[in-house]
């Protein structure tokens, strides 16, 4: 919090006099994108609004209050106390927030995707204690508070944490503008990985599952097994030939983005299977070749058992449209006891997360963070009726699902995937 007192008390130098204002940029009467914003003391920043948050009284801040975040055009970041705007400024966040509940606004074009994210190599994680009510060893990180049921090795502990922390800062670098938050009042993200499969049911694992998000608990749970985690004499370490990170990815992926309620399967599952097929190393994330990662990623069904439902002979089966766009969350589920179908629902959202963020439009994902925004701030006013007409204005836009398609399978034929529609 010393970072945060420090900008709080900086937030006055930011601003320029009202003299200083640069031509090139009018008032906006728009709360979002790049415009002029004032303070109480009559001065001002040239930025776009970010989000709103509210800070919870603690130990450290004796009172709650709501904090802004503007970006500048160089991409800087700023956080300071929404009080020190001007009255006016405030009144118009209070009018635009009352329509905007989750208090994220959506990204302003253009819209710029990064090339790799690189974060810490090698971090380290602090051991807190045994959690008898977990019957687990905490561990904390910047990010995540996390419990193994069984000591690891602190190489072991140092791999887990570099993923950890890197795919909430990875999502963030992002421009779909989802804001990684934990559910609640927590600070931190809580995950728990488990030693045995057994104990994996028991929480709730899925058949046929290698790890799971649960909402309610604010918990992902992780197997062992699926990390490539075994016991070696008193140790428990990586085994260097099973040791993946795709499944902790993909987890991981939604924990981040739990609070992103009322989202369609196609977009959440999609969303985590693109990231977990995004090249990964020691903490640094690859986008500079999407379209081979996800290619590469339809090809790991060759030689599997789900191979003649999913790949037959080099041809990927993707799910039609009309029944992947409305697959409910609970169809999803239910599909899990069949590794056929499950696995083409997956692997289908991926293909059509990669299109919307990089083939569809301009190719920069503008239709689809439009979409999610607009999709989200009407699941939350309880604008139900409303969702319909945001999809087909942003995602369809008076094509037919066969059009899309078309362009689907254009787009994956240059990545070196040919590709089939069917039921």
């Amino acid at each position: 919090m010393r970072l945060l007192a420090y900008i709080l008390l900086i937030s006055s130098s930011l601003f320029t006099p009202l003299s200083a204002l640069p031509t090139e940029t009018e008032k906006n009467p728009s709360v979002e994108g790049l415009r002029i914003w004032t303070n109480r003391k009559n001065k001002n920043i040239t930025a776009s609004l970010v989000k709103l948050t509210k800070v919870h009284a603690d130990k450290t801040n004796k009172k709650s209050r709501i904090d802004v975040t503007f970006k500048y055009k160089s991409g800087k970041i700023v956080t300071f106390d929404v009080k020190k705007l001007s009255k006016d400024h405030q009144t118009q966040l209070i009018n635009w927030v009352k329509k905007n509940p989750t208090g994220i606004a959506k990204p302003s074009p253009p819209y710029s995707w990064p090339e790799y994210y690189a974060g810490k190599n090698a971090p380290k994680a602090q051991y807190i204690k045994f959690d008898e009510s977990r019957k687990a060893h905490l561990f904390r990180t910047s990010h995540f508070d996390f419990y193994a049921d069984e000591r690891l090795s602190d190489s072991t502990i140092s791999k887990c944490v570099a993923v950890f922390d890197s795919i909430v800062e990875t999502i963030n670098a992002l421009p779909l503008a989802m804001d990684t938050i934990p559910s609640g009042k927590k600070p931190r993200f809580q995950a728990l990985i488990v030693s045995s499969q057994q104990k994996y049911m028991q929480l709730g694992g899925i058949k046929n599952s290698a790890g799971f998000f649960s909402p309610g608990r604010n918990l992902t749970v992780i197997p062992m097994q699926s990390l490539g985690i075994v016991k070696k004499g008193n140790n428990w370490v990586f085994d260097g030939k099973k040791r993946s990170f795709k499944t902790l990815v993909h987890e991981l992926t939604h924990h981040a983005t739990s609070h992103w309620y009322g989202m369609p399967p196609w977009f959440e599952e999609g969303l985590a299977d693109y990231m977990e097929a995004m090249p990964y190393q020691s903490g640094r994330f690859l986008f500079s070749n999407t379209g081979s990662a996800i290619s590469k990623s339809i090809r790991k069904y060759k030689k599997t058992t789900v191979e003649k439902f999913v790949y037959p002979k080099g041809l990927f089966k993707m799910r039609h449209l009309k029944i992947l766009f409305n697959t409910s969350r609970q169809q999803w589920n239910a599909s899990m006891a069949s590794p056929q179908i499950s696995s083409r629902n997956y692997s289908s959202s991926m293909v059509l997360m990669y299109y919307l963020m990089h083939v569809d439009g301009r190719g920069d994902g503008h239709h689809l963070i439009q979409w999610m925004h607009k999709h989200k701030a009407a699941y939350i006013s309880r604008r139900i009726a409303d969702l319909d007409g945001i999809f087909k204005k942003h995602i369809l836009r008076d094509r037919t699902y066969e059009d899309i398609e078309k362009e689907i399978k254009t787009s994956m034929s240059k990545k070196g995937t040919r590709l089939d529609f069917s039921p």
